[in-house]
């Protein structure tokens, strides 16, 4: 199969389906793509792995609500792409009523 098909393949079928499913607009997906980063960079995966939430959808719920933050910058969008060297900053905000737990 042509490399030019399989892209518009992916484009028109597999992209909005992945965008469903992780609840991801394909504009993110596609930078993820194209930056290669593994989906694991998703601050949701992240925060669950940090221990910070029990599950993807309490984080997910957690940054939402504006819990969580990076550095210092309040984080309030789930499809927000962590960087490599962001990845220790994750915290709850200061007036994060879980800060404390």
């Amino acid at each position: 199969m042509d490399g030019a098909v399989l892209n518009v393949m992916i484009m028109i079928c597999i992209l909005p389906l992945l965008s469903y499913l992780l609840h991801l607009n394909i504009t993110t997906l596609l930078g993820i793509i194209k930056r290669k980063r593994n989906l694991t960079d998703y601050i949701e995966r992240i925060r669950g792995e940090k221990g910070l939430a029990g599950t993807i959808y309490e984080a997910r719920q957690k940054i939402v609500h504006g819990h969580i933050q990076v550095k210092d910058k309040k984080i309030d969008a789930p499809s927000y792409i962590v960087k490599k060297e962001e990845e220790d900053l994750i915290s709850f905000t200061a007036k994060s009523p879980f800060k404390s737990k």
